[in-house]
Parts: structure tokens; sequence; C-alpha cells
């Protein structure tokens, strides 16, 4: 689970309190860019490696979403040109 932090530094990571099925990675933080359109790209596997070990299994779904529930605050989020391309290992 890519995440926007408020608190935390980008890079951090740790595990979702609701579920040990996530974990959230955090990609960008704090207010600097506020109001621009970010460009985000991440090696999924190697996230998914480093958070859980072992094989990667398929991607099935993916989910967009924006929260502000434990900060009481409001947010406005838009997400576009979403895109999975192969990762090429080259020798």
């Amino acid at each position: 689970c890519y995440v926007w932090g408020n608190a935390q530094a980008v890079g951090e990571a740790g595990w979702n309190p609701y579920t040990d099925r996530l974990r959230m990675i955090v990609v960008d933080s704090g207010p600097t860019h506020v109001g621009q359109w970010r460009e985000l790209v991440r090696d999924v596997a190697s996230d998914f490696r480093a958070a859980f070990g072992g094989p990667v299994p398929p991607i099935s779904g993916l989910a967009l979403g924006a929260d502000t529930d434990n900060a009481g605050e409001t947010v406005e989020a838009r997400f576009a040109d979403l895109v999975f391309e192969p990762h090429v290992i080259e020798n």
C-alpha cells in the first residue's frame, strides 16, 4: 500500500494497523507538493519481496483511495494514467 504520509518520512514502511496482509510504504510526505501532480514509479515485485519475502503472487486487483479518518481532516485526491509495465532484467 503506497501512501502519502503526514508525519512519516519518505521511505518509511510499516504494517497496516487493521490487517497483516498490507504493508504501507510512504512514497511522499508533508505539504510540500500539495496541489501538484506527482509521478510515482515503483518496482512492485521488489517492494512485495521486501515487505513479505517469498514469491510474488499475480496481481489480482488494484485499489485507489484517499482518507483522513485518523486525522479528522478533509482530502481531495486525483489519480491519472496508471500503467503497469513489465520489468526487464538486464545482465
